[in-house]
């Protein structure tokens, strides 16, 4: 009989422990072509979740997907030696579903309580469920856990992994502890496109707002592309500068538009994707040596970060403070959907310059074009708003600074706010002055231009109606003139159809005729002849009328008559007085 004890299954073998020389082998060499070839697709996966990579101006070196443990062992101990490059960026992608990586990265910066829930909790309360998120079907097939160790190794199954178990639990734990009060702060920040935050401390000044990415182009055939929104997609990420050269970048879970009709959802999704971490991606590739072979990059996406940087024997920490802050700099500068805006609002605004000036359309569509005007006052509103809250938000991040560098009120050279490099701050300006000149100024113009659309529809629609109300006004003149001139005639008619003794045996057809002749010429006569000499006589009884109630008004006793009087008076004895003293 078997022992009982050999009936029970296996425990599964003990995790190794991690050592130092397992998690540096997860660092690859970022020059590598092959390395950095798997890191592009790494970062156009949606089921990334982070990446790690610390450079300088000799070597980079990067690794992707560090669970919780590699993490903390990374951010404790793994910066130890000298040889290691001095800047470090770390990334996370949907950092709902990597809690405890947040939480200790949060923990070890000294986050407050509220901003670590607040990066936390903003997948979990963008939709409002309160629930445990959970692997979901995305772009048409299952998403499941992969592995921490090969971006592309398979599925590994139905069964949850102890940090996936550890997720759902803290997920659970926070659900429950939200309420209502909190789920209607998260939904107001989270749809208001214009809301930004900044959170300075001693070990770090954290920036958050929401950034556009463009909208994948429409390639559907035999399909009408719909006019979008002028206002494109939005995502929300937050860029934190600490106190030891490195810089945290968090980026909510990926949300995608409607996909039109007639365009595949996977693919469409891939692309949307793209766009969303097109300013990411692009500063990171450059981080490579790679990227300037391989790559076509426009100058205007140029990332300066680690090729400008020259090492300095005398002063190496000025070289971690430089690389860190260009690289924060880089993250927050984001011109991926500028162009588009500006070019969108041009086409916009021309089709609708086309339509108000168009005499058919304002005769058939006015409920039309009214809401798309007004729409259109709305979405550029709503984009003034936002990169004016862009330049606000700079401006507050250079207000913690003095000309020195240093935090206002505050000398000590060791907090995040004195490790903002110089030539960071300038870049900071630079860009407060492009976003003015650039996006303020372009929209504000457009407003203008809207608003003159505005106000040409309305005065040419009252002159339309002006010219129907005459067109009615001359219709019902000519009515009356007509009755005017049958008026006559119909009387005579009347007069001899009525049978009076006596009289209907001296009239004659001829009589009847001749009566009508005269009748009809004299009314004819009178009516274009004489229409004139009525308005004069309208006018003038009119006048009278009006001549007869003024003297009423002031010969009768009623309220205020005496006063008017009196003052009629006064003024003629100042007339007379006048004319004495001219005499």
């Amino acid at each position: 009989m078997a022992n009982p004890a050999q009936l029970q299954p296996a425990a599964p073998p003990a995790a190794p422990t991690l050592t130092e020389d397992m998690l540096r082998k997860r660092f690859l060499d970022f020059d590598n072509t092959e390395v950095y070839e798997d890191v592009k697709v790494h970062g156009a996966n949606e089921h990334a979740r982070n990446f790690v990579v610390q450079f300088g101006p000799q070597k980079a070196e990067i690794a992707t997907d560090l669970d919780a443990s590699e993490i903390e062992f990374y951010i404790d101990k793994a910066r130890s030696r000298e040889e290691d490059p001095p800047i470090r960026w770390i990334n996370i992608w949907n950092p709902g579903k990597q809690m405890e990586a947040v939480s200790l990265l949060a923990d070890r910066y000294g986050f407050s309580a509220r901003l670590k829930m607040s990066i936390v909790m903003w997948d979990m309360m963008k939709d409002n469920r309160p629930k445990a998120p959970e692997p979901t079907h995305r772009l048409g097939r299952p998403s499941f856990s992969r592995s921490r160790r090969d971006l592309e190794q398979g599925a590994n199954g139905a069964v949850q992994q102890p940090e996936q178990k550890e997720q759902n639990k803290m997920a659970e734990m926070l659900m429950s502890r939200t309420t209502e009060e909190d789920a209607a702060t998260f939904h107001l920040m989270q749809s208001s496109l214009n809301y930004t935050s900044i959170d300075p401390d001693q070990a770090f000044i954290c920036l958050g707002a929401n950034w556009l990415h463009q909208r994948p182009k429409f390639t559907a055939k035999g399909h009408e592309k719909k006019e979008g929104s002028l206002v494109p997609p939005k995502h929300w990420s937050w860029f934190v500068l600490c106190n030891d050269n490195t810089v945290i970048s968090f980026h909510e879970a990926a949300t995608y538009d409607a996909v039109p009709e007639g365009e595949s959802i996977h693919q469409w999704r891939k692309d949307e994707l793209k766009y969303m971490r097109s300013n990411t991606l692009k500063v990171l590739k450059q981080l490579s040596k790679n990227a300037s072979q391989k790559e076509k990059i426009a100058f205007t996406q140029l990332s300066n970060v680690r090729f400008s940087l020259r090492d300095d024997a005398d002063n190496p920490a000025a070289l971690g403070v430089e690389g860190s802050s260009n690289l924060f700099y880089y993250l927050f500068e984001d011109y991926s959907a500028a162009v588009d805006i500006v070019n969108s609002s041009k086409k916009t605004l021309e089709s609708l310059r086309k339509v108000v000036l168009s005499d058919h359309q304002r005769q058939h569509d006015t409920k039309g074009i009214i809401n798309k005007i007004y729409t259109l006052k709305r979405e550029l509103s709503q984009l003034k708003q936002l990169f004016a809250s862009y330049k606000t938000l700079i401006e507050r991040l250079l207000a913690e600074f003095d000309l020195n560098g240093d935090a206002k009120g505050d000398g000590n050279r060791g907090d995040a706010k004195g490790r903002l490099s110089k030539k960071a701050r300038d870049r900071f300006e630079r860009l407060k002055d492009r976003i003015q000149s650039l996006m303020l100024d372009a929209i504000q113009e457009a407003l203008g231009e809207q608003q003159s659309l505005q106000e040409t529809w309305f005065n040419l629609t009252r002159e339309r109606d002006s010219r129907a109300t005459a067109r009615l006004t001359r219709s019902a003149t000519l009515l009356a003139k007509l009755s005017v001139l049958f008026l006559p005639v119909t009387f005579m008619t009347s007069y001899f159809s009525v049978e009076i003794p006596h009289l209907m045996d001296n009239y004659t057809p001829r009589t009847y005729w001749v009566s009508f002749a005269v009748i009809a010429s004299v009314s004819f006569v009178a009516l274009f002849f004489f229409g004139r000499v009525l308005e004069l006589l309208t006018d003038g009884f009119e006048e009278m009328a009006e001549r007869a109630r003024r003297w009423l008004v002031e010969r009768m006793c009623w309220p205020g008559s005496r006063a008017h009087r009196e003052a009629r008076r006064a003024e003629a004895e100042e007339e007379r007085e006048l004319d004495g003293w001219k005499i």
